[in-house]
């Protein structure tokens, strides 16, 4: 998502936020939440830094433990008692001095519960039917759409399957107002409506209301990420296109694709994600955004998930290098 990066005068200095980003929206007393910051322009090393947030009572709470990454602060805590948290402010201390952002300034205020496991459970599960109510209703419209249009014809059918990035237990970023879970829902559908206005081509979405297509309350972020791919897969998709609205300062803006590498593994799998990012680029430069081009990323890990069967460092980001082992062209 682009943000604007903001400034507020603090004596002689300036403190710079750009956004913030909570890791589950809903959870347990027994995980751990993680709150990722975005301040400065990652240059500057910053010594200390403390993230206040407050629960409905306007009872305060610090949290000190924090890792930083360039511009990013990742800060990991854990809450004992169930209830709503908001996240109020960041206090971050640079060689040039003391800083102190609040969120509620910059229109940036992000929440997250605290739930019982009896509620979770019961979140999770009715997030479940919720998806198999969908999915029954999906099976019913496409089987009669099958049988009014009379689709058995030879011209190909294609295979969408759109995912809205980030979800309620997985949100995104958040910055000036927006949203980027549900700016990536709004868009999704906007693109199923227009796509289905095509008789040969079929979209799924992977989800549609914010929940996270293994459940509302389980599963990490890579579980829920593997899951979209299996959907596409279940769907025998053609193309999954992961939709996201990148953060960033206020050079930050236009339009991006990440698809897969070429290296000797599914080699046509990843030129059709090349084709396919490269004609989308071309159509959104074509209304006047800015093409930032398109990324392609390696990944650098030992573990086993991020090589490929033929032994190569596969694709960074979960969607391209999910799909890549299931044989879909899938992009970002």
């Amino acid at each position: 998502m682009e943000v604007r990066w903001n400034t507020v005068e603090l004596g002689e200095e300036v403190s710079r936020f750009n956004y913030v980003q909570i890791e589950y929206s809903e959870m347990i007393p027994t995980e751990t939440q993680i709150v990722t910051v975005s301040v400065l322009d990652g240059t500057k090393v910053i010594s200390s830094a403390t993230l206040t947030y407050v629960n409905e009572q306007g009872t305060e709470y610090v949290a000190n433990t924090y890792t930083q990454d360039e511009d990013k602060l990742l800060f990991s805590f854990q809450v004992g008692e169930v209830g709503t948290y908001t996240l109020k402010k960041i206090n971050y201390t640079t060689d040039e001095g003391a800083f102190e952002a609040v969120f509620a300034d910059w229109n940036s205020e992000a929440s997250f519960k605290v739930v019982n496991e009896l509620e979770a459970d019961i979140i999770q599960d009715a997030a479940m039917k919720a998806q198999e109510d969908a999915q029954i209703d999906e099976a019913f419209q496409a089987e009669l759409y099958d049988q009014v249009s009379g689709i058995r014809k030879k011209e190909k059918t294609y295979t969408v399957v759109i995912d809205p990035g980030h979800d309620k237990r997985h949100g995104g970023a958040i910055g000036n107002g927006i949203n980027e879970q549900r700016s990536t829902v709004i868009i999704a559908l906007a693109m199923k409506k227009k796509l289905e206005e095509y008789e040969n081509i079929k979209v799924y979405l992977t989800h549609s209301d914010g929940t996270c297509p293994v459940g509302a309350s389980l599963g990490t972020n890579g579980d829920c990420l593997r899951r979209r791919c299996d959907y596409a897969a279940e769907k025998k998709a053609d193309i999954m296109v992961s939709m996201h609205l990148n953060s960033g300062a206020s050079a930050a803006n236009g339009c991006l694709v990440i698809a897969a590498k070429k290296a000797g593994y599914r080699d046509d799998v990843a030129q059709k994600t090349q084709d396919a990012g490269n004609a989308v680029l071309t159509e959104l430069s074509g209304i006047g955004l800015r093409n930032r081009g398109l990324m392609i990323r390696t990944s650098d890990t030992d573990l086993p998930e991020y090589h490929y069967e033929n032994g190569v460092w596969a694709d960074w980001y979960a969607i391209t290098r999910n799909t890549m082992k299931l044989g879909i062209p899938g992009i970002i």
